[in-house]
């Protein structure tokens, strides 16, 4: 559980906790400190514990949060490259009728083609893969 959301950090299965501005974080962890400072001087050790504690919480919010978004950066950037490669494999029929129609691809070497996808296709499946080769060409 998060000391400064008050929400648990998002596991396995949960949505993740909503993310906290990280200028709330830095306002939240310079309060912290600032309150360790002044308890130091004139209060219990236990304050003084205590208010380490919170300052040590939330430089851990701060990390946690900062994970957090390079993981939705991480995200982001395998969506656009899955996008990148269903255009290059939009492009590759039209590809191959252009070196059809220029005499670069044969009839044979298209029925090789073919043949080396099914039998790769076949041995994924033996193998268990998820995913076929040569799916919508």
């Amino acid at each position: 559980m998060s000391a400064i959301t008050g929400k648990s950090a998002g596991r396995e299965g949960e949505p993740p906790a909503p993310a906290i501005p990280l200028p709330q974080l830095v306002l939240a962890l310079l309060a912290a400190a600032f309150v360790a400072a002044t308890l130091q001087g004139s209060r219990l050790p236990e304050e003084v514990t205590t208010a380490d504690k919170r300052v040590a919480q939330a430089k851990a919010e701060v990390r946690r949060a900062a994970a957090v978004a390079v993981e939705q950066e991480m995200r982001a950037k395998t969506q656009e490259m899955r996008a990148k490669v269903v255009e290059a494999e939009a492009l590759v029929p039209q590809a191959m009728a252009d070196a059809f129609r220029s005499g670069n691809l044969g009839i044979m070497d298209y029925v090789r083609m073919k043949n080396v996808q099914a039998d790769t296709s076949m041995r994924e499946s033996i193998a268990g893969g998820d995913k076929t080769r040569g799916e919508g060409t």
